[in-house]
């Protein structure tokens, strides 16, 4: 991840931009794989998630001290979520008075890879699990 300390409003924006692509990516692979889970009888959760510590938060805080977005990767199965895969995107956080940010070293294209990379791994291990 590379680190941030300027804080200006067209850095914003493209933190703001980036974390809306990764909701589309996360949602357009979540529903291109389905199917080969729910044949081993579960569902692929794909989700980015932004938070201030560990409550839900809005992409217009992402200036915010302890601010955090990421993309998590997991299966659920009988009401349980069995997470696979964390992959941060950016992180703020407050250290020694400064304000510090760390920002993915992914392009889109990138996290797309990152997750269907996932994906696959997972499928192949349900798929050497079935056999043995």
């Amino acid at each position: 991840m590379q680190q941030v300390v300027n804080f200006d409003d067209q850095f914003k924006e493209k933190i703001v931009e980036f974390e809306r692509e990764c909701e589309k990516v996360c949602a357009s692979l979540e529903k291109k794989y389905q199917g080969k889970f729910q044949d081993f009888d579960l569902q692929l959760l794909i989700e980015f998630t932004r938070t201030i510590k560990g409550k839900v938060a809005q992409s217009s805080e992402i200036y915010h001290d302890c601010y955090q977005s990421f993309i998590e990767v997991g299966i659920e199965k009988d009401e349980e979520f069995y997470p696979n895969a964390y992959i941060p995107i950016w992180r703020c956080k407050k250290d020694f008075f400064q304000k510090i940010g760390y920002f993915t070293n992914f392009d889109i294209e990138g996290i797309r890879c990152k997750i269907m990379l996932i994906i696959e791994e997972m499928l192949q291990e349900k798929a050497d699990d079935s056999h043995s």
